[in-house]
């Protein structure tokens, strides 16, 4: 009896085991054929440059860390300007307006229209710029209302910003050369540069040049916020001329698109200022929030 007891119990460890090295051996698979497929989309080589991989950091912060400075250049004064940074900022279709020209009315955005920055409106950018593009994001603050109830904590900050992309029916961003007449995606697969930021503080000036024009304009104030979405960062363009298109559609009737030209041109002497200390008392930080 104890014999075969015992058998039992030898051929009851291996199974176990086998099961176990099975698990393992398919988990290792698909790592490494997600890895595989980041590396490959992240990389478009004839036009040599490369895009941040969503593990990366650039210049020593995460995709999260430069959404939050992205989020305070957004509702800044400096919006949509280039002075020689080393890093250019895009941004999605922002102009929400109330409807019959009632101020505090409902807010609507035409879904036909889109951001122009072609042509004249376009950039030129000094050669090894590189380029935040912001496909489609969303951001929540304390305070915030959100399914009727009051946004008082990070978690529910979290929750609020995840069920908005729950909805979202499609995402795109493409680049080509302003010679060709062929768009490419940056990337395959967009769903792996989805991105949170730290907790952050949030600066809305008075004079904030975007704020009005968001669906809910804020008060000039300092608040408490996290921003999520889907970001491509483009490392130091090479010298050539790109038009660079990106949107989404959803959740509801929102609907972004935008159109980017921009000239990338080389100088034999340059100096180029470094944004990622502009908005240095604005990066993410970990506090000790005092919720309502």
């Amino acid at each position: 009896m104890n014999m075969i007891m015992y058998a039992i119990y030898r051929c009851g460890c291996l199974v176990i085991r086998s099961i176990f090295i099975l698990l393992a051996l398919f988990i290792e698979h698909k790592f490494e054929s997600r890895i595989t497929d980041i590396l490959s989309d992240a990389i478009i080589f004839h036009m040599n440059f490369k895009v941040l991989y969503p593990w990366e950091t650039f210049k020593g912060m995460s995709y999260g860390d430069w959404s939050a400075v992205w989020t305070n250049w957004l509702l800044s004064e400096e919006v949509d300007t280039y002075c020689g940074q080393d890093i250019l900022f895009l941004r999605g279709n922002i102009d929400y307006r109330p409807i019959g020209g009632i101020i505090g009315g409902v807010r609507h955005q035409d879904s036909d229209s889109f951001l122009n920055r072609t042509g004249d409106k376009g950039f030129k950018v000094l050669d090894g710029t590189s380029v935040l593009i912001p496909i489609t994001v969303a951001y929540y603050i304390i305070g915030d209302y959100f399914n009727g109830n009051i946004i008082e904590n990070e978690i529910k900050l979290r929750d609020a910003l995840n069920s908005d992309f729950n909805f979202i029916r499609s995402i795109w961003a493409v680049i080509k050369k302003s010679s060709s007449k062929k768009w490419e995606k940056i990337v395959s697969n967009l769903t792996s540069f989805k991105m949170e930021s730290p907790l952050f503080q949030l600066r809305v000036p008075t004079n904030s040049i975007l704020n009005q024009l968001q669906d809910e304009p804020l008060k000039p104030g300092t608040y408490y916020a996290v921003i999520g979405g889907y970001f491509l960062l483009i490392k130091k363009l090479p010298k050539s001329k790109y038009c660079i298109s990106f949107g989404a559609e959803g959740p509801g009737e929102y609907s972004t698109r935008s159109i980017y030209d921009i000239e990338v041109y080389s100088a034999a002497s340059r100096i180029t200022k470094d944004v990622s200390g502009h908005f240095q008392n604005l990066k993410p930080r970990s506090l000790n929030l005092v919720t309502k």
